[in-house]
């Protein structure tokens, strides 16, 4: 991990304009722009139309040493690769996003995340904690937010963060009591209503 290993970072999802791709590229050229050395990971599978428009992208903005397009990874590769991300990035404005896994699993490896503030990510992310949440369609505050992550010596922090997060509100038990608890005051309504 960033500053012992390479500055990387990635995005796991649905290859599609409205996941933020294209920001994705948008935000690799602007960091680039600022003298930044890093390897961006755009892990996942699209509609074949658009991931073409995102590799012409790339080419265009002559990004092939930046930025990475793998395809689907699972299991142990994914997660290998998350283990090696400095900041996972997900800018989406997806119509029907909730609160994405993959958010999840990044908390759980330890790594900040910069995100959209866009329907229920903001419940994942703890403003300056774990990682920031940005206006959706706006790669300069990606890039505001990460440059933020990369240079006020809050990295170790967050990462220790990030995994606190996950571990007390998204963990398999958490989630099963919680299920518990919205059974017992639904019967709780049933028995009183």
């Amino acid at each position: 991990k960033w500053p012992d290993g390479e500055l990387s970072f990635a995005f796991v999802g649905l290859i599609t304009e409205d996941k933020g791709v294209f920001d994705l590229v948008e935000i690799a050229r602007l960091l680039r722009d600022r003298g930044h050395r890093f390897t961006m990971f755009i892990v996942g599978e699209g509609i074949p139309k658009e991931v073409d428009q995102l590799k012409r992208l790339v080419y265009r903005y002559d990004l092939a040493d930046f930025v990475q397009l793998t395809g689907v990874l699972a299991g142990e590769k994914k997660f290998k690769l998350l283990q090696n991300t400095t900041i996972y990035l997900f800018p989406t404005y997806f119509r029907a996003e909730t609160q994405p896994t993959a958010i999840m699993e990044a908390l759980a490896l330890g790594v900040p995340v910069v995100a959209s503030d866009w329907r229920a990510v903001n419940t994942i992310i703890d403003q300056a904690v774990n990682g920031y949440i940005v206006p959706p369609r706006d790669p300069p505050a990606f890039c505001r937010a990460i440059e933020t992550i990369l240079t006020d010596g809050t990295i170790d922090r967050m990462r220790l963060a990030a995994r606190r997060v996950f571990c007390k509100r998204f963990t398999l038990d958490r989630h099963v009591e919680a299920l518990k608890l919205a059974f017992r005051s639904l019967d709780a309504e049933h028995i009183n209503g």
